[in-house]
């Protein structure tokens, strides 16, 4: 089972008017999305992607990388950004 935990928060503009919320997740890299098949079936024989603190981080538009600033900074572009992070971020 993936289990990841919600470490950031922020809101951007649909349309430079609306607002929705993007959420940043972190989840072991032992469960990366690489390491699952179009199926969602593990593949416990591909590699663990190597990450600075054993994590990937993912938002809730998906896709995933290396560290939450990476993440972050992918977020905050266009064509929806910047996000405005809730608290420091």
């Amino acid at each position: 089972m993936r289990e990841k935990r919600l470490v950031a928060s922020g809101t951007w503009l649909y349309d430079g008017s609306l607002a929705r919320r993007i959420d940043v997740y972190a989840a072991s890299a032992v469960f990366a999305g690489s390491r699952f098949d179009e199926y969602d079936h593990f593949d416990p024989t591909s590699p663990i992607p190597e990450t600075p603190d054993g994590n990937v981080y993912v938002t809730s538009f998906g896709g995933e990388r290396p560290t939450l600033r990476e993440t972050m900074s992918w977020a905050d572009g266009p064509p929806w950004g910047p996000v405005k992070w809730d608290d420091a971020g």
